[in-house]
């Protein structure tokens, strides 16, 4: 009987609450982080900016954070901050805001530090943080990983991550008004994100009670919400309503508590080379191998291919993975170096064994083949 779960994060949902948290417990000093236009565009950053004045609360803002920041950026970022001799970090964003406020804590906290040793060294510290979602898909709120970017010995970009305790928030400031700026296109990506952690959750060899339980009902309230959403935005040519983006929140703080105990599985790891090297959008990367993924994981796991079928209700499977390819759109192509290339990077990476049924870099290579090139 494995029951096991653990999330400190405070997550708080009601609405207005980056202008009534109290920061002040945290400290006088905040340091910000954010990309050049999401917070603003939002709405987030001029609230939290509006309730750190009233609160006397001194900051300053770092808002160069890029899609997918690279380590040494939150390394310069950390840096920052420790110059600032700032109390508490506050990432405002989506996915690559909050990460890079993780990894810059602990840069922050720890001043010996290397930016490639986040990665090797065991950290005990990091300064307290605070994050605000403005997506809803990568549930970086409540995870104690953070997914940057580096540069490997040939100079190509590729994702590292890195989990540790320490980096689970004090709090997760999440109101679903900060989402309604967004454009389909990212509110689709990141509603893929959600399901695909849900789902790699519910396979996952480690998987608890509570994984698979936070795990199916993401999925399941992020797929009526994004087909909602779908037919709100693009047939009914309208705004999308405030309670379908709550249900996209909503789902995306759960897909992120039901991967806190089992990590992503080899969806993750295979779509990390299109996002690097081709630009795709991280949620669509990873939707681009989950039809191969349940495929191969429900021969193992009957009872758990049984659960999703059940929580899809009169879709099925198959209706739900032809929904996810209509969401998503044309997948890209691989050239046979490309293959080849993405292939080997994926050797020796525990998602690959981290699914009910583990794959081999044989079966990625078939994977990738099968699903983004026309060879046979």
């Amino acid at each position: 009987m494995n029951f096991n779960n653990y999330m400190p994060v405070r997550v708080i949902t009601q609405e207005h609450c980056v202008l009534k948290f109290k920061y002040h417990e945290l400290g006088r000093r905040a340091f910000i982080m954010c990309g050049k236009s999401g917070a603003k565009k939002s709405g987030a950053l001029s609230d939290l900016t509006a309730a750190l004045r009233e609160q006397s609360v001194d900051y300053i803002l770092y808002d160069e954070v890029s899609p997918n920041p690279h380590v040494d950026k939150c390394f310069e970022a950390g840096e920052m901050a420790r110059e600032f001799e700032t109390d508490f970090i506050i990432g405002v964003g989506g996915g690559s805001a909050m990460d890079a406020a993780k990894a810059a804590a602990v840069f922050a906290a720890n001043e010996h530090l290397e930016a490639m040793e986040l990665f090797t060294r065991n950290i005990k510290k990091s300064l307290p943080f605070i994050l605000i979602g403005t997506t809803a898909g990568t549930g970086s709120e409540v995870t104690p990983y953070t997914v940057l970017n580096i540069t490997d010995d040939e100079g190509n970009q590729r994702k590292k991550s890195f989990k540790n305790p320490i980096i689970f928030a004090r709090a997760a400031l999440c109101d679903p008004k900060y989402t309604m700026s967004l454009d389909w296109e990212t509110t689709r990506n990141t509603a893929l994100d959600t399901i695909c952690h849900g789902v790699e959750a519910l396979f996952s060899g480690s998987a608890a009670r509570f994984d698979m339980l936070y795990g199916i009902n993401a999925v399941k309230t992020a797929y009526a919400a994004i087909k909602t959403a779908h037919w709100q935005k693009v047939f009914e040519n309208k705004e999308i309503s405030f309670e379908t983006r709550e249900q996209l929140m909503y789902a995306s703080i759960l897909g992120g508590m039901a991967i806190n105990g089992t990590g992503t599985c080899f969806p993750h790891l295979l779509g990390y080379s299109l996002t690097t090297r081709k630009c795709v959008p991280h949620g669509k990367a990873t939707a681009c191998f989950l039809g191969e993924f349940i495929k191969r994981m429900s021969p193992g796991a009957k009872p758990r291919a049984e659960l999703l079928e059940s929580a899809l209700g009169e879709d099925g499977i198959d209706a739900f993975l032809n929904g996810i390819e209509n969401l998503a759109g044309e997948f890209p192509r691989l050239f046979v170096d490309e293959l080849n290339e993405f292939t080997a990077a994926t050797e020796n990476m525990p998602a690959l064994t981290a699914g009910v049924v583990p794959i081999t870099v044989q079966d990625v290579k078939e994977i990738y083949k099968k699903t983004l090139t026309n060879l046979v």
